[in-house]
């Protein structure tokens, strides 16, 4: 029995649960449908003495956790101990708590109905603890079990101009409709600085708008013209930091129409910019969606372009492109600058899952907001402040894994097979 307790712990979220359709390697979906299993569990051992049944939750849980851990292991995750150990924990208070409700049930039901009263409550309880079979992350087991994040230190806002010509402040819409459509909010990405940044959006670019201030996030802004583009040259050089998202082949998604002004430019002007600090621009060849893995974070972008140095005046800037050419970072003078070759990427549908909370970590598609704040974070000369998601590496042998990961539970089932055969022939001892 708990050979196949394991199984089906590692095949649920599998079979059922939609676990490869998130494209993680973590141990949490797992962990949402032990408390539904649990009950199976003790159910079936039901008439055996107390110690036989500790034993087989334990073993139970046991094989499940070292079969989960190669799984995640396979396909590329970190292996999370403290959350398996936790897991391992809150399954054995839980069979505890379980165990007692039934024996409870079964000491006070009669006839027919014995134990059918411990039985409603202990699903009830299980249910009430699994949350909804098969959303994993979104289980109450497993926010149990999971840490509850740890806020930031205490500190204070840090300061953030953003000029930009997307849709990510107010939306698109008319702000006169009585209603709201969901186009008219924010997108994730930008409603997800605070409470690390204070964003401040400004119209216009020039000194007066930039002085004082340190940090500026430019978002594929409507042309800004060379009177402005000289007041961003000087600012970064008198130690000013900017994170510019440009973008050669924008597919923003837009409800406005071919020439209408208030569609998100194709064209930001920045190239005479990025010209003077020793960069080009092109488109990068890859229409279609792409994903990266930079670092611990995974991005998907859509026909993203393509950076490369150039010839500039001396002195005038120091960048390192990537070998892909999507990033850059630059030392200017005094200030600092990163250029990222696409502004797609903060577009909601490219990242968020489904639903209200489809950008929270536990639901999101892929890093873009996180990766968002640490690129404006390592411009502050701040740490990053979300931690990484175990993302399923690519080309994991998926099938194979989930067939390794099945050996400890294979292996125990033979086992036990194996001692039962050995007992049915073992010879009677002489009296």
């Amino acid at each position: 029995m708990a050979a196949c307790f394991a199984a089906a712990e590692l095949l649920l979220p599998i079979l059922i649960g939609g676990y490869f359709d998130r494209d993680r390697a973590d141990l949490l979906p797992f962990l949402a449908w032990r408390p539904l299993l649990v009950l199976i569990l003790l159910l079936a051992l039901r008439g055996l003495p107390w110690r036989l049944r500790a034993a087989g939750v334990v073993l139970g849980l046991v094989i499940a956790a070292l079969g989960e851990a190669v799984l995640v292991a396979r396909l590329g995750g970190a292996i999370d101990w403290a959350m398996a150990a936790r897991g391992l924990a809150g399954g054995l208070a839980l069979a505890l708590l379980l165990d007692v409700v039934l024996g409870g049930g079964l000491r006070i039901g009669r006839g027919r109905w014995r134990g059918a009263a411990s039985v409603a409550i202990g699903l009830v309880l299980c249910l009430v603890l699994l949350g909804l079979p098969g959303f994993g992350p979104a289980a109450l087991y497993g926010r149990f079990i999971s840490p509850s994040p740890q806020e930031p230190r205490a500190q204070a806002p840090i300061d953030l101009l953003v000029a930009t010509g997307l849709p990510l402040i107010w939306g698109e819409g008319d702000p006169l409709s009585p209603t709201v459509s969901p186009e008219m909010r924010p997108a994730r990405a930008y409603a997800q600085l605070a409470p690390v940044f204070a964003p401040r959006p400004i119209d216009a670019i020039d000194p007066g708008a930039l002085g004082g201030r340190r940090l500026l996030l430019l978002a594929q802004p409507r042309p800004p013209g060379p009177a402005a583009l000289a007041a961003i040259d000087d600012w970064v050089r008198g130690g000013g930091r900017v994170l510019i998202l440009t973008d050669p082949d924008l597919r923003w998604p837009t409800g406005y129409a071919l020439g209408d002004a208030r569609r998100p430019p194709t064209d930001d002007g920045l190239g005479p910019l990025l010209a003077h600090w020793g960069l080009s621009l092109s488109t990068g060849g890859q229409g279609g969606v792409a994903v990266r893995d930079i670092g611990a974070r995974r991005i998907v972008l859509a026909a993203p372009g393509r950076l490369a140095g150039q010839e500039s005046l001396e002195g005038q800037g120091d960048c390192a492109v990537s070998k892909d050419g999507l990033i850059a970072r630059c030392a200017i003078g005094k200030g600092r600058a990163i250029v990222v070759a696409d502004a797609d990427w903060l577009a909601d549908g490219l990242w968020t899952g489904p639903g209200r909370q489809g950008g929270d970590s536990a639901f999101r598609l892929a890093d873009n907001a996180a990766w968002l704040r640490d690129l404006l974070l390592e411009l502050a000369d701040r740490r990053p402040v979300d931690a990484p998601v175990a993302w399923i590496a690519a080309g994991a042998a998926r099938t194979e894994s989930v067939a390794i990961g099945l050996l400890p539970a294979l292996m125990a089932l033979l086992a036990a097979i194996g001692l039962i055969v050995a007992g049915t022939h073992a010879k009677p001892r002489a009296s």
